[in-house]
């Protein structure tokens, strides 16, 4: 399932979207990113998603002929008190986004300006 965000912003929107963790093209993203972390495979965090319970989805934007420009995994843990909230990725030391600088500068600041969720990126 494929969900699209658009990010609040005084700018021109980005769009973000929310695939699944395990797809075909999320791998290939991966393969081609020389800071891919073994944390960022869909292997971890389908371990971390079905041992605790909590849904995950990788987090992208694209590029201009459709492939994915930026991305990071995440996984939306409950909290206590307020509301639930995306983290990239409890469980490990770090776990940033990945793809070239100016494009996952585009990503972190879409998800920043999404005024209707949380964020916590270990990077």
């Amino acid at each position: 399932m494929i969900h699209q965000y658009v990010a609040r912003s005084r700018s021109e929107p980005n769009v973000i979207e929310a695939i699944d963790i395990g797809c075909d093209e999320w791998l290939a993203f991966l393969q081609r990113q020389e800071r891919a972390t073994p944390f960022h495979h869909p292997a971890w965090t389908k371990v971390v998603s079905e041992v605790y319970g909590f849904p995950a989805s990788a987090f992208i934007t694209r590029a201009s002929d459709g492939t994915i420009a930026a991305g990071l995994p995440a996984i939306r843990v409950p909290s206590l008190g307020r509301r639930a909230r995306w983290k990239c990725l409890p469980f490990t030391d770090a776990c940033g986004p990945l793809g070239e600088d100016q494009e996952m500068n585009v990503l972190m600041s879409a998800l920043r300006n999404r005024a209707d969720e949380d964020w916590e990126v270990r990077s």
